[in-house]
């Protein structure tokens, strides 16, 4: 299975270099301030390659999804945006089979225990820990891809990335955050979230301040009150950026008592 894998991402690297693009990978280098590489593929290019070429590849070659879970790792580990996409992309494709709403027939995957949970805790230990998450891009898309609809299937695994709120790692204080932008307007987990921003916005760096602005701004369609109280007890830990994310969605009025707030 070893080989396979092997030979999965040389066939990921070897597809997407056909259509590869210097001068817009130099161009996407320099937009990210040149902390990932590029081939040079715009999104609509990468989804078509995983499409055409790559999805029935994978599912062909590499059926066990445990072993498709371990080429995404191997491919999120690449120092290029795309092949970490493409690594992505394998894990939001099987968030259904991590998270089966209806029990299905026992496989070899049910004995090795491959549910959200082992997906949850791979992310953190091989990606996260492993500092192969570390640009807002990758972070973002599998936070949002991945991770919140994990979350969206088994409400269990939100407390287990609640607990990121406390790393050293910021991009898995970042994620912690991320991973909830897409369902806090929904109300069912606003103690929660607070929980997570009542420590990443004392995080001073740009990328946990917006995260946690982001969150936020989605939060108060859920609860204006509980965020209006929680951006004043926090007003000394926010910086300008953050907080203009954080109250982006509130009306006029209450954007303006809030950034020219005095505790």
């Amino acid at each position: 299975m070893e080989v396979k894998r092997m030979n999965f991402t040389k066939l990921v690297r070897t597809t997407l270099l056909k259509v590869a693009n210097k001068d817009s990978a130099k161009h996407q280098e320099g937009y990210m301030k040149n902390v990932i590489k590029f081939h040079g593929l715009k999104a609509p290019i990468v989804e078509k390659c995983w499409k055409d070429t790559l999805k029935s590849n994978l599912q062909t070659n590499i059926p066990e999804l445990k072993d498709q879970v371990d080429v995404s790792y191997e491919l999120i580990a690449s120092k290029y945006f795309e092949e970490k996409s493409i690594g992505i992309k394998i894990l939001a494709s099987n968030v259904k089979n991590f998270v089966p709403k209806k029990k299905k027939k026992s496989t070899e995957d049910d004995e090795i225990g491959v549910n959200g949970l082992y997906v949850v805790n791979g992310i953190e230990e091989n990606l996260f820990d492993k500092e192969h998450v570390y640009d807002w891009a990758t972070c973002d898309t599998i936070s949002s891809t991945v991770i919140c609809e994990l979350i969206k299937r088994d409400s269990s695994l939100a407390q287990v990335v609640q607990k990121w709120k406390d790393s050293d790692n910021l991009w898995k204080q970042r994620s912690a955050c991320v991973s909830f932008v897409k369902i806090a307007k929904h109300g069912e987990y606003n103690d929660l979230i607070i929980d997570i921003c009542s420590t990443t916005v004392k995080n001073s760096e740009r990328f946990a301040q917006l995260g946690t602005g982001w969150v936020l701004r989605e939060l108060s369609l859920a609860d204006l009150d509980l965020v209006t109280d929680f951006i004043k007890e926090n007003y000394s830990h926010f910086s300008r950026e953050g907080l203009r994310y954080a109250v982006e969605k509130m009306s006029k009025d209450d954007k303006e008592e809030l950034m020219s707030y005095e505790p």
